[in-house]
């Protein structure tokens, strides 16, 4: 059973004493569940580095008529350390992060192309948004203005 009334915002805590799933704004890349099908519309997209991912995908999924949930129990744990001291840590990688940020620029076209490094709009057309439901109605949904980027 799916709680289909009651959306949360990045801005709102998880409410209590619900026993199932809720309808959440952004999955968590490292832990998702869902049948094979959405994985087949929407696959992950390899071109992005640490940053952009989730909400890229969240996006994909979202446009082609799928919507994400959180589970009540917490079942894994994920502790990002400050580990910037060792050769190639992932937070090293400028580049990486600033071609992710153009990437999601692409994807939304919140910037012309041209504007945006070839590098970052690599196989862009492969992990393109769906047609069954707008970002625009992601954003409604959960109170977010992707453009002017504000939570409300």
């Amino acid at each position: 059973k799916f709680i289909e009334n009651i959306p949360v915002s990045f801005m709102q805590p998880m409410p209590e004493g619900l026993s199932a799933p809720l309808k959440i704004a952004h999955l968590a890349a490292g832990l998702v569940f869902c049948r094979a099908g959405a994985i087949r519309a929407a696959p992950p997209d390899p071109y992005y580095h640490f940053h952009g991912e989730e909400l890229s995908h969240t996006l994909r999924l979202w446009t082609r008529g799928y919507a994400c949930y959180a589970i009540r129990a917490c079942i894994a744990h994920h502790a990002y350390r400050g580990d910037n001291e060792r050769p190639g840590a992932i937070a090293d990688n400028v580049m990486g992060h600033w071609r992710s940020t153009q990437r999601i620029a692409g994807l939304l076209n919140q910037a012309p192309k041209e504007s945006l490094s070839p590098l970052a709009l690599k196989e862009l057309k492969l992990y393109s948004l769906g047609d069954e439901q707008p970002v625009s109605s992601w954003e409604v949904e959960f109170k977010i203005n992707l453009s002017s980027r504000q939570i409300y």
